[in-house]
C-alpha cells in the first residue's frame, strides 16, 4: 500500500485567502487616512483596516505552518489486492 501526500489541503487554501486579504487590508490601513469609525458608524478610536489585516496574517502564517508541519497524507492505489476478486 502506498501513501502520498494530498494535493488538496484546504489549509493551504485558507492561508492563501487570509494572506491575499490579509496584506490588502493592513496596506490600507497603513497607507491611507486612518479610519476610526465602523460601518455601523461607531467610532472605535483605532485604525480598524490595520488592526483587522494584522490579525489576517497571522492566522494565515498559523494555517501554513500546520500545513507544513503535519501534512495529511491519502493511501495510493495498489495494483495488488488482498482479498478474494470480485466476479
Amino acid at each position: 500500500m502506498s501513501i502520498s501526500k494530498s494535493l488538496f489541503d484546504l489549509r493551504w487554501i485558507l492561508a492563501f485567502l487570509f494572506a491575499v486579504y490579509g496584506i490588502v487590508v493592513t496596506l490600507m490601513g497603513l497607507l491611507t487616512h486612518a479610519k476610526t469609525v465602523t460601518a455601523s458608524g461607531q467610532d472605535v478610536g483605532v485604525n480598524v483596516n490595520l488592526w483587522t489585516g494584522i490579525p489576517m496574517l497571522v492566522l494565515a502564517a498559523v494555517f501554513a505552518l500546520w500545513a507544513t508541519l503535519r501534512p495529511t497524507f491519502v493511501p495510493g492505489s495498489d495494483d495488488t489486492t488482498d482479498g478474494p476478486p470480485d466476479d
